[in-house]
């Protein structure tokens, strides 16, 4: 009986020494799946990191860009408004001599007229009084 005893003593050593090894076995397992996973996810990480700086240098690089853009845009608006400011005056400019010429030509056509009215009233008066038959050289 003793030995039976000491039989299943020693079976129960046995199975708790293996059961206990496996359990090592698996937990030693268990601890470089996780260092494993805990590398490739500080990698990943840091390849994210990476991406996420260079998308952030490239969105201020295009944002930049942008503003450059649109800067020069403004500037290209003011000078043509200021052209189209200047081109206005002269026309305005042209557009008042024009009147002032016409105004001119007007009076001229005007004093002319009058002048023609004048000199047909003088001819039409010595053509009156002038002898039918005489020739004047």
């Amino acid at each position: 009986m003793l030995l039976m005893m000491m039989l299943r003593y020693n079976i129960k050593l046995f199975l708790g020494s293996v059961v206990g090894c496996i359990i090592v076995v698996i937990y030693d397992q268990g601890i470089c799946n996780l260092e494993e996973d805990e590398q490739d996810l500080l990698a990943k990480h840091k390849r994210a990191n990476a991406v996420s700086i260079s998308l952030e240098q490239d969105l201020q690089q295009c944002k930049t860009l942008l503003e450059a853009g649109l800067q020069h845009c403004r500037d290209l608006e003011r000078e043509s408004g200021l052209r189209d400011r200047q081109i206005v005056e002269k026309l305005d400019q042209m557009s008042e001599k024009s009147s002032d010429r016409i105004s001119r030509v007007g009076d001229i056509h005007e004093r002319i007229q009058n002048e023609l009215t004048t000199l047909e009233d003088f001819l039409r008066v010595v053509g009156t009084k002038r002898p039918k038959g005489d020739v004047v050289l």
